[in-house]
């Protein structure tokens, strides 16, 4: 093909010092982008700056291609600079020319993609994510174009499968930091491949601390604030786990931190006098095992004792909160819309939809705040539960029946 033409006519340029090594040229698969042969075979510092602002290092180094490889891709043709520096000195600089890209990812016009990730709490595993900007109520790319396709280099030596999925749940195997990777890819009307790649560093903690005392770990509670008084703050544990034997465990909360229990039991709703700040800690214990977390907020909008300074009942409450969040239809066959709880201190960040073992089969991050739809046709019958994540904590969990 002639783009193949034109990388194997490009000039192989190339530089060795010492144990340092520097290539760039147009890629042969993809003649929008550049890829990058750098790095030292000892430990001294080297960076590969693109165009004077994207900046490479060795946390790039073997992670986009699967070898010793950086790969960077443009929109179109052009000449680009590719400068290799070694402990903070220029000793390569290369032009590169891009001649044959017109025309051959442009029509895609695949918007800029952004990585991120959510790290559930005292835990391996990684929500990792891919939001695309600028969409203005369009689309990630082009109609023109096919084939949508995501692959994770999660950056310990392992990668997802190809998917149309923008999510990838992954556990890592020990704490540290990772950069994971997400290749994007479409298929242009020409049946030719348009990629484009983002890297994100991933920290994960908790995954050496030695099993704690039943299994238990929790987060500090999580609160919704009453629609009807924002003075009324209901509170339940944030993420919590727990092994087998303990599920009989006790949930205790104290107020404000001054050691006394003002309730026991897994949700509580308490009326505050004043905006706070407040702190609240929740206690999970069972037998000698017990593990305890705070959460401090402030409630901006509430003056003083609303409804003589007594809490509704927990009827009352969830006749409300089910006011808010709507789950339909339910029995499902295929798409499960959910109406989402709008809630400025809370809101949600992450929706879960999760089988009879607790295993996730499918999480979104809401684009709408007020409405999600989860896509439930290939999944078994069964019963399902969905659980809603907010900033502060757990929001919600409702079960869901899959009917065929």
């Amino acid at each position: 093909m002639f783009f193949l033409l034109i990388a194997f006519l490009m000039p192989q340029l190339s530089f060795s010092q010492g144990s340092c090594h520097f290539s760039a040229q147009v890629y042969s698969q993809d003649p929008c982008c550049i890829i990058i042969n750098a790095g030292c075979g000892d430990e001294t510092a080297w960076t590969v700056v693109v165009d004077g602002t994207t900046t490479y290092d060795y946390t790039d180094y073997d992670q986009v291609l699967g070898g010793p490889q950086i790969l960077h891709c443009y929109g179109g043709n052009g000449v680009h600079s590719v400068n290799f520096y070694v402990n903070g000195e220029l000793y390569w600089s290369q032009n590169v020319e891009i001649t044959g890209c017109d025309g051959y990812c442009d029509v895609c016009d695949i918007k800029p993609m952004v990585a991120s990730y959510y790290d559930f709490p005292d835990d391996c595993q990684t929500f990792l994510d891919v939001d695309f900007q600028n969409l203005n109520g369009g689309t990630a790319f082009s109609s023109e174009c096919t084939n949508p396709t995501f692959v994770w280099d999660f950056g310990d030596g392992t990668s997802s499968s190809p998917s149309s999925s923008t999510y990838a749940l992954h556990s890592y195997p020990a704490d540290g930091t990772y950069t994971a990777c997400v290749t994007f890819s479409v298929t242009n009307p020409d049946g030719e491949l348009c990629v484009v790649s983002q890297c994100i560093e991933v920290v994960v903690e908790g995954c050496d601390e030695e099993e704690p005392c039943c299994g238990f770990a929790i987060d500090g509670p999580g609160y919704i604030i009453a629609p009807w008084d924002p003075c009324l703050v209901r509170l339940s544990p944030g993420s919590r786990s727990y092994s087998g034997e303990c599920s009989n465990h006790t949930i205790s909360y104290d107020i404000d931190g001054d050691g006394t229990i003002e309730h026991v039991g897994t949700y509580f709703m308490h009326t505050f006098s004043g905006p706070g700040p407040h702190t609240v800690c929740v206690t999970m214990s069972y037998g000698d095992c017990e593990v305890s977390d705070c959460t401090t907020f402030t409630l901006p909008d509430c003056t003083g004792l609303k409804g003589g300074g007594e809490a509704l009942g927990s009827g009352n409450w969830e006749q409300a909160l089910e006011d808010k969040i709507e789950f339909f239809p339910n029995p499902v066959t295929d798409q499960l819309n959910i109406k989402l709880i709008d809630n400025p201190w809370n809101p949600t960040q992450l929706v879960m939809l999760m089988d009879v073992s607790g295993k996730v089969v499918q999480a979104q991050r809401p684009v709408d705040p007020n409405q999600i739809q989860l896509d439930m046709s290939g999944l078994a019958s069964g019963i399902y539960t969905v659980q809603i994540l907010g900033t502060e904590g757990v929001i919600t969990t409702e079960r869901i029946v899959k009917t065929q």
